[in-house]
């Protein structure tokens, strides 16, 4: 056992050292996907450029995935274990913004961007994968390594669908890599986000007037239109308009309605948050630069002071692991919006939260640019 561990240690450090040599590419991928800014099932441009440096790294590579255009699987190796690692590439509308600028300057004035940090998640699975492939060939090691992207991740388009495709149904486990603050994971079901007013504090609903009409006191040609999206703490809520009985009742509120996605719950996976948090503990937080430290608490600061928040920049320490559970339910008041909650009731999943936003404030901003594009030293 002994042996074992000191083997295990030993290739950590040197994935972590193979890691540290691959901080130019890491950064050449999460600036050109980052200049791409493609929105939902139209990421064309992301996927040729990745499967491109996947491919040159001896990836086979599948596109049109599930019957989505965009969307694409990378895979090397061969046999058990077979891991998946998937991260978001969509952006948001009207979130265009010249990167390590620390006020609103935008590079194509409404156009959308990369205002959440999704150019920089998939580019972070490809190093990981590069680092353990090399490994993994050294040692004669089996295995198969699986990449996938979040296509339409706002609009929670896709991970449905890759499941009921068949994606993973030879997958042993999955990591999913969502943007955060800090370096962190957790367990259990989680919820999400909630219609708003007629609900509990814990529940939310987001929606965007994609279509406004002038006033509202004069008739017009075309219909205002908009989004709404609806989240219920759990499966069983009673209460969200969501659910097949409430659902009706939330259509009464228009004139017109289309369901464009859904998205169960997430369900993590408690033993693999915990082996993952015991290596989060050990590969610690980047080693920020001072330039790094400087522009987020500029970008941060007046978000924040508006928002009526603490003035924080970027985490300085490792979170401890909870438990969805052991989180008391008037303190679930936050959490992202996504449909890996799919995918973790069919597969083993666990969610590596990794740190290229500053802390507190809104999640999809154009102040999120900087983080999102903002270069770091390795480690």
């Amino acid at each position: 056992m002994i042996k074992v561990d000191l083997r295990a240690a030993t290739l950590k450090e040197q994935v972590k050292a193979h890691v540290a040599s691959m901080y130019e590419l890491g950064q050449a991928m999460t600036d050109q996907v980052f200049s791409f800014g493609e929105l939902g099932v139209q990421e064309f441009e992301t996927q040729k450029y990745l499967t491109d440096v996947l491919k040159d790294n001896g990836f086979s590579i599948e596109t049109s995935v599930a019957g989505i255009p965009s969307a694409w699987v990378a895979k090397w190796g061969a046999g058990k274990l077979m891991i998946a690692l998937g991260s978001d590439v969509d952006c948001i509308p009207q979130a265009s913004q010249k990167p390590v600028v620390a006020y609103r300057d935008q590079i194509v004035e409404g156009a959308p961007g990369h205002g959440e940090g999704h150019n920089s998640g998939t580019p972070l699975n490809i190093v990981a994968a590069l680092a353990v492939k090399r490994i993994m060939e050294r040692e004669k090691l089996p295995g198969t390594i699986m990449i996938w992207p979040g296509i339409a991740e706002e609009q929670l388009g896709t991970k449905a669908y890759y499941v009921r495709s068949g994606l993973f149904k030879d997958v042993d486990l999955v990591m999913y890599n969502p943007v955060g603050s800090n370096l962190s994971t957790s367990w259990g079901d989680v919820g999400w986000n909630y219609r708003r007013e007629h609900l509990r504090l814990q529940q939310r609903s987001h929606y965007v007037i994609s279509n406004a009409a002038i006033s509202p006191t004069s008739c017009h040609a075309t219909p205002a239109s908009g989004t709404t999206s609806a989240r219920p703490p759990t499966t069983t809520s009673r209460t969200c308009g969501t659910s097949p009985t409430r659902w009706p009742r939330a259509r009464r509120s228009w004139v017109a309605s289309r369901v464009l996605g859904s998205a169960w719950p997430s369900h993590m996976n408690r033993t693999m948050a915990e082996t993952l948090h015991a290596n989060i503990k050990q590969v610690g937080l980047p080693q920020w630069r001072e330039a790094d430290l400087a522009l987020a608490t500029a970008t941060a600061t007046a978000t924040q002071k508006e928002l009526k928040v603490p003035v924080v920049g970027l985490a300085k320490e490792i979170r401890d692991l909870r438990g969805a559970e052991e989180i008391p339910d008037d303190d679930k008041r936050g959490g992202g919006s996504d449909d890996i909650g799919d995918i973790s009731w069919n597969v083993p999943t666990v969610s590596l939260s990794f740190p290229a936003n500053f802390q507190a404030g809104p999640g999809h901003d154009a102040a999120r640019v900087h983080d999102a594009a903002r270069a770091r030293e390795p480690g």
